[in-house]
This record gives structure tokens, sequence and C-alpha cells, in this order.
């Protein structure tokens, strides 16, 4: 039975270290001293900034609606009924208001979608199948209010796309790639399933998914956060630019294979970029890409050399070209080359040339963008796997795990996961300043909010109960629980 509960607002007194804003705090409305807020969902409707936030503990779901001042303007509880359904995929916003959770059994054949009616203090689960005998499970992706579920066909190039609704299954729409070329890193041609689906279960880096089911390993990138090397170091990355959903496969050394699908009109296409360092023997080379706007971005490295590149996505011309060898300075970085997450040495810096190139040529090559104001933030480097770690979340895993409604998947909150990653990394890269025409511009690194939000936790010990990290139009927002006596919830505002 659903009951409103007694909220108490904290408002915000002012700016503190760290630059960090309180933008709210409240008590939750537990019946008793003993309920422990587990889990933090939320989700963001953009149509008018409001931000609807489900806290969850072992029993219940506390939901809190919060407008664009982040002041709460409804709120409801239910009991946590959940128990057969492990993983959180995604959610949707209805015309009603109504506000959907997506939840998966093991991404097998069993879904279910959660929803909460602040109008109507109602909510209800309701069970759908999605039939995927035949196909391999690729990733997720929320747009227009709406979640889109990816899949491929079992040793084929079709991309199925089911729109999901509050209801479930709306549309299946299937593209069909057969008339394009695929290729694997030995120049072979194969399917696009087989770029898609690793030869097992198990993701690159990462933890088993399914036993008995194939699982694409194919990394989502969100353009307006910030993607740390261990993430963008993925072979298989989607994007979504505009209305179009953009996957590159970067297995092959020497191109880049992109194919862009149309959520309007599910018209297709198919692009092969030729990368830097085409002509040298693929054994002898690693290389990458990552997409921003209407660029690409490419890195290609050797044991003695690395270049990166910037091209018009669409007419494939080139803006901008920067290179150094084994014994040449990198004068287009605006701070030492650093290493961090290894077993000896969490952090370290150094400037000779060969280091670098010995350590991102022996791990998974990886470029990221990033532009928070007139500048583009660009991070060249690489991710290393080391034999011992010294704990901590896995940067390769797909969930946060949480018993007590779900495991919040990668595909729910990227840039949770984005920022896990970063505090966890264990990397080699360098990192540059370009202006709009990627002259190199010098000066100081700026510090991001990924670095202000890490900091301020150590510094006031922030507890890690019911954690979340969200981008907010153009800010980051932590947000933590404090346990009994206090059991408050509190959002805290981060800008880069």
């Amino acid at each position: 039975m659903i009951k409103k509960i007694a909220v108490y607002i904290f408002l915000c007194v002012g700016t503190v270290t760290f630059a960090q804003q309180e933008l709210t705090s409240f008590k939750v409305g537990m019946k008793k001293s003993n309920s422990f807020v587990k889990d933090a969902l939320p989700i963001i409707d953009e149509s008018n900034g409001n931000v609807s936030l489900f806290l969850v503990d072992t029993k219940n779901v506390y939901g809190y609606l919060f407008n664009d001042q982040f002041q709460i303007i409804d709120s409801l509880q239910l009991e946590n009924k959940n128990r057969k359904y492990k993983s959180i995929i995604g959610h949707s916003i209805n015309t009603d208001n109504e506000y959907g959770i997506y939840l998966t059994n093991n991404f097998e054949d069993e879904f279910a979608v959660v929803n909460f009616s602040y109008q109507k203090d109602t909510s209800y689960i309701k069970e759908f199948e999605i039939d995927l005998k035949d196909e391999a499970f690729v990733q997720t992706l929320n747009y227009n209010h709406k979640l889109y579920i990816l899949s491929v066909t079992k040793k084929t190039s079709i991309i199925n796309i089911y729109t999901l609704n509050n209801n479930g299954v709306s549309d299946k729409h299937s593209i069909d790639f057969a008339d394009s070329k695929f290729i694997d890193r030995k120049d072979k041609e194969i399917p696009l399933y087989e770029l898609l689906v690793p030869s097992s279960s198990i993701l690159k880096g990462g933890a088993i998914i399914s036993n008995s089911k194939k699982i694409a390993d194919v990394v989502r990138i969100k353009n307006d956060i910030l993607n740390p090397v261990d993430i963008t170091a993925g072979l298989s990355k989607l994007y979504l630019h505009n209305n179009k959903v953009l996957m590159t496969f970067d297995e092959n050394e020497s191109i880049t294979q992109l194919i862009s699908i149309d959520l309007a009109t599910f018209q297709k296409e198919a692009l092969q970029i030729k990368k830097p360092f085409y002509a040298i023997e693929s054994n002898k080379k690693k290389t990458n890409s990552f997409i921003y706007d209407d660029l690409i971005f490419m890195m290609a490295t050797t044991k003695d050399e690395f270049t990166f590149t910037v091209q018009n996505l669409l007419t494939q011309h080139k803006i901008a070209e920067y290179s150094a060898t084994e014994n040449d300075s990198i004068d287009f970085k605006n701070a030492p080359i650093i290493q961090v997450g290894s077993y000896y040495d969490k952090y370290r810096e150094f400037e000779k040339t060969q280091k670098f190139l010995r350590k991102v040529y022996d791990g998974d090559v990886g470029i990221s963008v990033y532009k928070p104001n007139d500048n583009y933030e660009i991070l060249l480097g690489g991710k290393v796997e080391y034999k011992a770690s010294g704990g901590g979340m896995g940067i390769g895993a797909a969930s946060i795990p949480i018993a007590s409604f779900g495991a919040v998947t990668v595909y729910y909150n990227p840039t949770h996961f984005a920022y896990n990653s970063y505090t966890y990394t264990k990397s080699t890269f360098i990192r540059g300043l370009f202006d709009k025409d990627f002259n190199h511009v010098e000066g100081a690194f700026p510090e991001n909010a990924y670095d202000k939000i890490k900091d301020f936790k150590e510094e006031k010990e922030v507890t890690e109960n019911a954690k979340t990290v969200f981008k907010y139009e153009d800010f980051y927002i932590l947000g933590n629980y404090t346990p009994w006596p206090y059991q408050q919830y509190r959002l805290r505002r981060f800008k880069d």
C-alpha cells in the first residue's frame, strides 16, 4: 500500500570547499530506525528539468520528485516486491508522467517494467518477454523518453531494435547490413554478429553476465560526460548523436568500421575509415577511435611512435594531426605523462616519451574527448591490466552490485559507471587542450568534476551508502545516504 512520505527538506545554505554546493538534503521517511537505504536510481525528465530519485531499502522503494530548483514537489512509497529480476537496464517516462524502470533476469528472455505514478499514487509491475533465442543482446539507450533495446541476430548482419514503453515492447525493427562488408583483425570478411559478440560470454576485462546467452561487448558512450581511457579503450562503442545510433568497431587495426541507424526512419548507413599508420602491418601497431559530434578522433601507436588525427566524420577530411616519436618530447600535452593504478605506485608522473609508448603499446589503446567549455580536452593513452590489484570495483564489470532491487548496470547510468572507472583507473595517458580549430592551447589542464568529487569524498569521509553520480544540465550531482540516527539523503553539485 502506497503512502505519502513525510519529508523534511534542508535547503542549501551556501557553497563550501571543493567547489561543491549542497542542492538539497532530506530525511528519508522510513518507519524503522534500523532500515537502511542501499540504492539510488535517478531519472531526469529533460522536457521540464524534473528529477525523480528512487531510494531502495530491503523492503521498500521511496520516490522523490524534484523540480528544476531541486525542491521536492511530490513523493511516494511502496513495498519492494522485486526478487526475480537481477539487473536494471533503463527507464522511460510516458505521457501520463509515469516513470518506468526496466529490469531483466540476466538478459535471458524475461523482462519487467516497474511503473511509478506520483499523480495517481500508484505503482505496478508489468512482465513481458522478448524472444532473444536467436539473438544476442547488444545495448540499451534512452531517447525521447523511450527505452530501446538493441540486439543482433546470430551469425548474421541483422540489427534488431525494440522500442519499449511503460507497457513493454511496442515495436520491433530489423535492419539488415548484409549488403555491407565487415572484416576482422585479419582482414577476413565476417558477419556483423562476429564483430559485436566476443568468443565467450566473459566481457573483455569484466565479469560473466550470462552463462547461456551471448552478450555483445559494446561500450555505450555519453559525449556530454568525461569518459576515462579505461572505457574508451573498448573496441566496440555505441553513441547516440541527434536521432542516430552510431556503432564503431576497431578490432581491425587499419580501419574503423561504422554503422548508423536513424531512430526516426530506421534508415541505415555503413562506413569504413582508414586509420593513421594504415600501411604499417597490423601486428606492429595498436589503434582505436572516438566519435564526438561530427568528428572522428583516431589514435595509432607502435613501439617507436604514435599519432592522433581529427577528421570530419562525413567527408573524412583531415582537420588536424599530432605525432611524436620515442626521442621527441610531446609538445602538445598540458601536463606530465600520468600513470595511475599500478600495483606498486598508485600515481606516477614522468616525461619520457619512450616509456609512454612502451606502456601504451603493452595495453589497450584509448582516446577520449570532452568539451566542458570552449576548449577540447583530449586524453590519449592505454588501459593496462595488472596481475595483482589493490581491490576496488572491477573496471570492466558491467554492473554495480545491488541486492535489494537489481544490479544498476552501465546501461542504466553510464555517468556513474564512468566516474567509478575514472576513480579506479589503471591506465597511462597524456592530456591536451585544443581550441575549436584544434590548435594546441598552452596552460594548465583544468581540474574536472570527477576529481572534485573524489577529493571531497576523501576529505569529508562521505559515506558510500546509496551513492550515485549523474549529470544534470552542465554539472554533476553526487548523491549519498547518511544512516540512522540521521537517515538523510544529500545531493551535492560539482562543476568542471
